[in-house]
């Protein structure tokens, strides 16, 4: 079975078990002096559930269990959080869910015409609705599968395709839409450039004039050289921190100095 689908079926057998469950007396001790931290026995039991589960179906896996903390040794960890809300669960409030997630390295799924893309995140104290994600058209080829190494973990480790995330983020007073970009870090500037521009023409198709709109993420690039502040200048966007961008790159060797990139 695949992760992702394996994660689905899981945070929803552990959701069911959990609202079976969620009437009645139960044991309930703190994890903490102050007594802020609270876990029940429902927390280890639906744990205890997903670990026996994800060691059946990936045995090489390492796992980090919020009651039980780590075990194995494996570049693919699994995370887990077995009641998300636990104070909630605890007063009968139907507020509470199943966190699953998987950590790895690199990415070596994918297919000759369509990559296993890199993921995005976008954080908020405020509410975040309407996420969709533009799969860059134009990508460079370090994603596609190496025909000269075996067919097989770890030899197919690469590097995945870029997104933008877009959110909308609300707040008591306005919506603000971000462009969360993680731009190519490889190949030439030419690709990068494609991408960004991509960003600009979905911003003026999609978003509405007078929304306040922020694009930041990494660019991979020095967004103060002429090409690409003169097409992020002329779609309407300005610095809004007003810093110039130094030497982030290292430098490789005397003939090449350290390069600006936002």
């Amino acid at each position: 079975m695949q992760p992702l689908e394996f994660a689905k079926q899981m945070a929803v057998r552990a959701g069911e078990f959990l609202k079976r469950n969620q009437a009645g007396t139960r044991s309930i001790r703190y994890k903490d002096r102050i007594g802020s931290n609270l876990v029940t026995d429902m927390d280890h039991a639906s744990e205890a559930m997903i670990v026996k589960a994800l060691r059946r179906e990936f045995p090489d896996h390492a796992i980090v269990a919020e009651e039980s903390g780590l075990s194995g040794d494996s570049p693919y960890k699994w995370y887990i959080d077995p009641v998300d809300g636990t104070k909630s669960f605890i007063h009968g409030v139907p507020l509470f869910g199943t966190l699953i997630g998987l950590e790895f390295q690199e990415l070596t799924q994918g297919s000759r015409t369509s990559p296993a893309y890199h993921g995005q995140a976008t954080l908020s104290r405020w509410r975040l609705a309407n996420p969709r994600i533009i799969r860059f058209r134009c990508q460079s080829e370090f994603w596609r599968p190496r025909w000269f190494l075996p067919r097989m973990e770890p030899f197919q480790e690469r590097l995945g395709g870029r997104i933008a995330l877009i959110t909308e983020i609300n707040t008591l007073a306005m919506t603000l839409m971000v462009y969360n970009l993680h731009l190519e870090s490889r190949g030439s500037d030419s690709i990068r450039l494609f991408q960004l521009t991509e960003v600009l023409q979905n911003c003026r198709r999609c978003v509405p004039p007078r929304l306040p709109t922020l694009i930041a993420g990494d660019l991979n690039s020095d967004a103060s050289r002429a090409v690409p502040g003169s097409v992020i200048r002329d779609a309407g966007f300005r610095n809004a921190l007003g810093l110039t961008a130094p030497h982030t790159t290292p430098a490789r060797g005397i003939l090449q100095a350290g390069r600006s990139i936002d």
